[in-house]
């Protein structure tokens, strides 16, 4: 049988019998005494009798060994005055189940005799020691008995176990520097950006008539929060947009600002973005801005990630969010494709000067895959939409809002002389969101806010409140269960036996075995051998990603034996 050769660098060690005139290589001894391990104690003695002492041997452990080239795992289930006894497990390349058989070591008149059933094998001693203490110079003791053969006593002990854990992308660790006004694209709109003075959403739409008639060339910007002095090279990514009806508001607004403050000084890479806004109060105006919106929020996310390397971005992680109208945009940026887009863009006349959602706003061709989305009192348009790019969300919504609905309906509900129904078609809000997503086993969280009406998070005088906390703990909280949803532990090769984890940005993995063995660690895969006779089989995994999320994974092993 083929036998496993175990570097000295491992933190586990073995039981080895070397029979016949097997001595050490001596690149074997160079390796060992640079080890330097220092003397402990013997496991085995010679007593001042010329008699062997096995009290040294611990029926707590188990060891790993060799005879004749053939690897074996040994348990010690008895001592007695003259030898000891247990059960050993015969380990070979194509081992995965390893089957118990009983053997006894007896030493009588100078002789020290393995069997185990029919066979026995007579081996004359040489020096028997833990494997602590073990140094490699064999033969500096040689003269206690004799030159020929050699005893060595390794305990296995599996690799040191900790479970990973800390509190990146939970608790404010980091400065935060900001890039103001990076551009991410150039298109035609009216505006990317207005400071609403007026309460009055009429008398805005009104006093605005003659601005939104000719679209002029717009530069799109983004502001771009960054973890200072982290040692981490790739970070999540939260892409945020401000609310405003697709009329007002700007990247900087405060609600925005202090998010992106915050997710950035606990780990992640946070931009918030302008997009155009403005329109004729018409409903074809109205579909014409959203839709510019979804461009550009696309283009906002083919920018960023492909300056990933830049930004310091680890493209696994990307997630979105908004308010209101940014909320809009950012489910159907998720959601929405050329060929699921609305029948207003393939059907209008002008549909050829809308351009596609992959084109418009920049020249980069990157693609991007959501993580997951928060969506803040937004809606969509057509649930069907989900389906085609299915993406966790969590989501928060008044029940009591007239903006945006909260179950299904009309926007601006509120508004007198049914102008809601002339401008806008039905949409769908987070409850929808909310039922379709589970109706299609989507992972989702819903938080109705009772009562609420839209943009809960500020009070009367557009200061932050305690709903904007809440939002921001259980955002946060979402996103990081998502970020520990690490692939699965899965069987690398079966010959030899050999687990991993399935992603691709791990950084490290401890590993942990019940009713097996670790044999030997290849990068993160581990190489492992499974006791038949163990009660329970399982392996569990902890570990950190390359952006320096713990994770915790466990896997339980079928018991599944050809004998």
């Amino acid at each position: 049988m083929y036998a496993y050769k175990f570097l000295l660098g491992l933190e586990f060690v073995a039981l080895v019998f070397l029979v016949g005139a097997v001595t050490l290589a001596p690149a074997d001894k160079a390796e060992a005494e640079q080890e330097k391990i220092t003397h402990t104690r013997d496991v085995v003695r010679i007593t001042e009798e010329s008699r062997l002492d096995f009290s040294g041997l611990d029926a707590e452990n188990y060891y790993y060994g060799l005879i004749d080239n053939d690897a074996y795992i040994y348990k010690v289930e008895r001592l007695f005055e003259d030898g000891f006894s247990g059960v050993y497990y015969a380990v070979d390349s194509s081992s995965q189940w390893l089957n118990p058989e009983k053997f006894k070591v007896r030493y009588h008149d100078k002789e020290l005799v393995f069997s185990a059933q029919d066979s026995k094998i007579e081996l004359e001693f040489d020096i028997l020691m833990d494997s602590l203490s073990v140094t490699g110079s064999f033969e500096d003791k040689s003269d206690l008995l004799g030159p020929t053969h050699h005893i060595a006593f390794k305990r296995y002990n599996e690799p040191s176990f900790t479970v990973c854990d800390n509190d990146r992308f939970e608790k404010e660790s980091f400065k935060v520097e900001v890039k103001k006004d990076v551009k991410y694209g150039h298109a035609k709109g009216f505006w990317a950006s207005y400071q609403m003075k007026d309460d009055k959403y009429l008398k805005m739409l009104l006093k605005n008539l003659g601005k939104t008639i000719t679209p002029k060339e717009l530069d799109l910007t983004l502001d771009l929060y960054l973890p200072k002095d982290d040692t981490i090279k790739e970070h999540p990514l939260f892409v945020l947009m401000h609310g405003g009806s697709f009329y007002f508001g700007d990247k900087g607004d405060e609600t925005m600002r202090l998010w992106c403050e915050h997710f950035a000084s606990t780990g992640y890479v946070v931009a918030s973005a302008n997009y155009r806004m403005g329109f004729m109060p018409n409903k074809a105006a109205i579909q014409r801005c959203g839709y510019e919106a979804i461009q550009d929020a696309n283009a906002v996310m083919r920018y960023l990630i492909h300056h990933a390397k830049t930004y310091g971005i680890d493209t696994n992680n990307v997630f979105v969010g908004g308010t209101s109208a940014g909320s809009i945009t950012m489910l159907s940026m998720a959601f929405m494709t050329d060929n699921n887009s609305p029948d207003f863009v393939k059907k209008h006349k002008y549909a050829k000067r809308f351009g596609g959602l992959t084109t418009a706003g920049n020249d980069i061709k990157q693609s991007f895959k959501i993580k997951a989305i928060a969506n803040m009192w937004g809606a969509i348009y057509d649930l069907d939409q989900i389906s085609s790019r299915p993406t966790p969300v969590i989501s928060f919504h008044g029940d009591a809002d007239v903006i945006v609905p909260f179950d299904c309906g009309i926007p601006f509900s509120a508004v007198k002389g049914n102008i809601g129904e002339m401008l806008f078609d039905t949409m769908y809000g987070s409850k929808s969101i909310h039922q379709r997503l589970d109706s299609l086993r989507i992972r989702n969280e819903f938080y109705p806010l009772l009562g609420k009406s839209h943009s809960p998070y500020v009070d009367g005088n557009d200061n932050v409140n305690e709903v904007y906390y809440f939002i921001q703990n259980k955002m946060q909280a979402f996103f990081l269960k998502e970020m520990k949803r690490v692939g699965q532990i899965y069987e690398v090769s079966k010959v030899p036996l050999q687990y991993g984890i399935k992603q691709e940005d791990v950084a490290f993995v401890n590993w942990k075995v019940e009713g097996g063995f670790i044999l030997q660690r290849y990068g993160n895969n581990i190489c492992v051998v499974w006791r038949s006779d163990a009660p329970h089989h399982s392996i569990t995994a902890s570990g950190c990603l390359k952006n320096g999320t713990p994770f915790l994974k466990e896997k339980k092993i079928s018991k599944n034996i050809k004998i």
